[in-house]
C-alpha cells in the first residue's frame, strides 16, 4: 500500500479521488451543499416553529448553508449568476458520479 500526497488522484476505476484535508473545496460543490442544506433546514425550522419548539439545529443548518453559499460566491472568479446555479449543480453531480 502506498501513501499519497494530498491532491487529486485517479483511482484504478478511473474516478477522481479528492485526497487530503488541505485540498480546497470546489466552489460548485460548496454551492450545491449549501443549497441542499438550506432546502432541508427551512422546512425543518418551519416545523419547529409550528410545534412550538426552538429551532436550534435548523438555525445552525441555515447559518452553515449560508456560509457554504458565501464561500462559493467568494472563491469562484466572477461569482455566480442565477443562470449559473443549475450548471454548477450538474457539474457537481458529474464530479461525484465520475
Amino acid at each position: 500500500m502506498t501513501l499519497r500526497k494530498p491532491g487529486v488522484h485517479a483511482s484504478p476505476g478511473g474516478r477522481v479521488c479528492l485526497c487530503g484535508a488541505r485540498f480546497p473545496m470546489n466552489p460548485d460543490l460548496s454551492l450545491t451543499l449549501g443549497l441542499v442544506l438550506a432546502a432541508v433546514a427551512i422546512p425543518s425550522s418551519v416545523s419547529a416553529f409550528s410545534d412550538g419548539r426552538t429551532p436550534r439545529i435548523p438555525a445552525l443548518a441555515i447559518v452553515a448553508a449560508g456560509l457554504l453559499v458565501l464561500y462559493a460566491v467568494r472563491t469562484r472568479p466572477g461569482g455566480y449568476a442565477l443562470h449559473d446555479v443549475p450548471r454548477a449543480i450538474y457539474r457537481t453531480i458529474a464530479l461525484l458520479t465520475g
